[in-house]
């Protein structure tokens, strides 16, 4: 109610709604086998997910669907072999011990599109894939990764090849296709170690949605000592990146950036610097 409330008070239009989130938990009761058989049915957050989206749609409310892909840990625990493998053995965990999917292996895409095609058919008309990517680990980490499968392709080729396949599974069904990104990857010109290169997946989806928060840009960032402090010139410098590379790339997908609405650092957020990042949007 209080964010119905919200949207009628304001310029929101669309809600995003997790249907598998970083916890591995499906939202509904879903009918995908794979999710049943490894307990992501153990926490049912939308009780009544058709429900839901009609009341979205008598509100005028566009939905969207978030499903987290790489990020399962209970999809890992109930099938270590489709993670990625620790070469001194088991499953591969990080740092802060998280463990994460192998990109590379098709059941991993095929048990995720599973989920997207479901709640598509459901009536959600745009399916927003995140963590679609490798983990963002430092080198003396990646040493010790093992990816089964992997060949010899590149991991920004596999992230594209992902987001591809999605799009084609899901075409018969009208879905629009999207996915979250790293922000820096508007501006960078190479893979930063996450397979995510804006050239290589932009004309594979139709939206790409940078998450161009001023706050995880490194000190120097578009020639700002602190980003954070630069809400309106750091997001109209990486979205006029954005959209001048996918100017060069036929068939390219449209750019909806996610903004920074929390506290990361010196100067704290709040309506001013939030509304400084949607000018940029809109003057971009």
């Amino acid at each position: 109610d209080a964010l119905l409330q919200l949207a009628r008070a304001t310029e929101v239009n669309t809600f995003v709604i997790d249907i598998k989130d970083a916890s591995g938990y499906v939202s509904h009761r879903t009918a995908v086998p794979l999710a049943q058989e490894v307990g992501a049915t153990g926490q049912i957050r939308v009780r009544d997910l058709p429900g839901l989206l009609r009341r979205l749609h008598a509100e005028g409310i566009y939905p969207i669907a978030r499903i987290v892909v790489v990020q399962d840990p209970i999809l890992v625990a109930g099938r270590p072999d489709m993670a990625i493998q620790d070469r001194n053995g088991g499953v591969f965990k990080d740092g802060k011990g998280i463990v994460w999917l192998n990109p590379y292996d098709q059941r991993v895409w095929d048990y995720n599109v599973a989920l997207a095609r479901e709640v598509a058919q459901m009536g959600f008309p745009e399916i927003q894939w995140d963590y679609v990517r490798f983990p963002d680990i430092p080198a003396s980490e990646k040493a010790r990764v093992v990816y089964p499968g992997a060949g010899e392709k590149p991991q920004d080729q596999v992230i594209a090849d992902f987001l591809g396949d999605s799009r084609r599974q899901l075409a018969d069904l009208g879905a629009v296709v999207t996915a979250d990104v790293f922000g820096v990857t508007t501006s960078a010109s190479r893979d930063v170690g996450i397979g995510q290169v804006w050239e290589s997946l932009i004309d594979d989806v139709d939206v790409a949605l940078p998450m161009v928060y001023p706050s995880h840009y490194w000190g120097g960032s578009f020639g700002f000592q602190t980003p954070n402090a630069h809400p309106y010139e750091v997001v109209k410098r990486a979205l006029r990146d954005a959209l001048r590379r996918s100017a060069a790339v036929e068939g390219a997908g449209a750019t909806r950036p996610w903004l920074q609405d929390f506290t990361l650092g010196q100067p704290r957020y709040g309506a001013p610097e939030v509304r400084a990042q949607i000018q940029a949007a809109y003057d971009v």
